[in-house]
């Protein structure tokens, strides 16, 4: 059962991103119901291949040591979500400099789009919202009696 809420976990907890930025940009764009599933619908193409992505590479490792330490914080699990969100704006800023150092334009190809991480100020609450569900569905509330101690 813990293993379904896990792949439940990884397979949904993205899936935040696009309705979080979807209301964030509600205000700015809206002007009839259908502007925002189009909303809604960019932002999931433009972002979700970027998220999975970054979920492999972060958040496997990041669930196998919070399952190996039984850390169920919900502030670690946020600072975790930031941290996160920071670490993919850094490594694809690196990896594009790089690239561009060595005459490779990654912002003019493919990648612009596919997995650009945008800006910072997108990046963090992106990722928290993400983490934040995630923690939600893997572990979810039980009774002061039951709960487990948190590592910290």
């Amino acid at each position: 059962m813990h293993s379904v809420r896990t792949v439940m976990a990884f397979l949904f907890a993205p899936l935040a991103i696009p309705f979080a930025l979807a209301l964030a940009s509600l205000p700015l764009s809206l002007t009839e119901l259908h502007d925002a599933e189009g909303l809604l619908l960019g932002f999931s193409i433009s972002f979700l291949p970027a998220v999975y992505i970054a979920e492999l590479l972060f958040g496997i490792p990041a669930w196998l040591i919070f399952r190996r330490h039984e850390v169920r914080s919900w502030l670690i699990f946020a600072v975790t979500g930031i941290v996160l969100g920071t670490a993919y704006y850094l490594v694809y800023s690196i990896v594009a400099l790089v690239a561009k150092a060595g005459g490779y334009d990654v912002l003019q190809s493919l990648t612009k789009y596919w997995l650009n991480p945008g800006v910072l100020w997108i990046d963090i609450p992106a990722s928290l919202v993400s983490v934040l569900l995630f923690r939600a569905i893997v572990l979810p509330w039980r009774p002061k009696n039951n709960q487990k101690p948190s590592a910290i």
